[in-house]
């Protein structure tokens, strides 16, 4: 029982020096790239045909460990409903913020925009219902 034991607290010294080793400031890491895209806010909403919905399209961009990174591209594209978007193309802010509005078209129920950027998470959709 107790030869268990010290093989688990080796083990357990080990692992930890490990990761403490996967972490030093020579590993590659750069901060300033981006490596995923994600939802924020914008879908679900709901509007009259050919009206803007209320709340901006946003996405975020952030790095390896979750910080936000600015001056990424993002292609926005209406996929469904034949509404318009006022930018098809955008740069997230220094917080990694990219939006844009949304005005449905003429299509009664649901409506689809997608965010497009070469990161994980991507693409985003976003969904509208129009109503008549």
């Amino acid at each position: 029982m107790r030869m268990t034991f010290v093989k688990l607290a080796l083990a357990t010294g080990v692992g930890m020096a490990t990761l403490a080793a996967c972490g030093s400031e020579n590993d590659g890491y750069d901060p300033s790239v981006a490596t995923t895209m994600l939802y924020v806010g914008g879908s679900g909403q709901s509007a009259d045909i050919e009206s803007p919905v209320n709340e901006l399209l946003t996405i975020q961009t952030t790095n390896y460990v979750g910080d936000p990174v600015g001056n990424v591209a993002v292609e926005w594209f209406v996929v469904s409903g034949g509404g318009t978007i006022n930018k098809g193309q955008t740069t997230t802010d220094a917080n990694g913020i990219s939006q844009v509005s949304w005005v449905l078209g003429p299509v009664v129920g649901t409506q689809t925009v997608q965010a497009v950027a070469s990161l994980s998470g991507s693409p985003i959709s976003f969904s509208a219902t129009a109503r008549s």
